[in-house]
């Protein structure tokens, strides 16, 4: 009896995520949404929004079409003896701390509503310009810093397994 050799095709198929759909979420004030379809390779929608809706955006969906990637901030690490004084050092830990919260706990409802749902740290790279946004994904949608990162961690993540 003979052994079948995949090609790599074949094997990067097999490996690709069940789901249709990779979500990128990027939280805060304005929390960015985008939906990349891994099938057709294309980015599929973006959408801006704010805490509460982020869920409501995403019932549009078959929850097993979606495997979801929220972005959470690091911890900030408070250093007294930084360059930063004063309000704009703490301003700065505030807003961190705020962000990093408010996508823990969008990530944690979410999941119980029943999505698969990974927490993802940022991406290290320079952030994309709405030039480099259209060159990556091959699109002319006009789009702001929130969806931009959103739709990065999209891209990235389609076809990890969640």
């Amino acid at each position: 009896m003979a052994t079948e050799i995949m090609t790599s095709a074949e094997f990067n198929k097999t490996v690709k995520n069940a789901a249709r759909f990779a979500v990128g979420v990027d939280c805060g004030l304005n929390t960015g949404i985008a939906v990349y379809d891994c099938a057709a390779s294309i980015l599929h929608s973006v959408h801006t929004t704010d805490f509460f809706g982020a869920e409501e955006f995403l019932s549009k969906f078959l929850k097993d079409e979606l495997s979801i990637f929220v972005e959470i901030p690091p911890q900030f690490i408070y250093a007294r003896n930084a360059f930063q004084t004063g309000a704009v050092r703490d301003k700065h830990a505030i807003s961190i701390g705020g962000n990093r919260r408010e996508a823990l706990l969008l990530a944690e409802s979410l999941r119980r509503s029943g999505y698969h749902v990974r927490e993802v740290p940022p991406i290290r790279a320079a952030k994309w310009t709405q030039a480099e946004f259209e060159r990556q994904l091959k699109t002319t949608m006009k789009t702001n810093q929130h969806v931009r990162d959103s739709a990065r961690l999209a891209y990235i993540y389609a076809g990890k397994v969640v």
